[in-house]
C-alpha cells in the first residue's frame, strides 16, 4: 500500500492558506470599487437588521 505524500496537518494547512488567500483576493478586489456603485447587491444588511430589530421590539406588526 502506498502512503500519501501529504498529512492530515499538511492537508488542514494547505486549506486555511487556500482559504486565506482567496479572502485577501476578494478583499483587493472589493477594494477599490466604490461603496454605492450599482449592480446585483441586495438590500444592505443595515436595512435588514433594522426591519429584524422592529419586529423584535414591535411582534405586533407584520414584516
Amino acid at each position: 500500500m502506498r502512503r500519501h505524500p501529504y498529512t492530515w496537518l499538511h492537508l488542514i494547512v494547505l486549506v486555511i492558506v487556500a482559504f486565506v488567500l482567496g479572502f485577501l483576493v476578494v478583499a483587493l478586489w472589493n477594494h477599490g470599487r466604490p461603496s454605492g456603485s450599482s449592480g446585483a447587491e441586495g438590500p444592505s444588511s443595515h436595512s435588514v437588521v433594522s426591519v429584524l430589530a422592529t419586529a423584535v421590539a414591535d411582534p405586533t406588526t407584520a414584516l
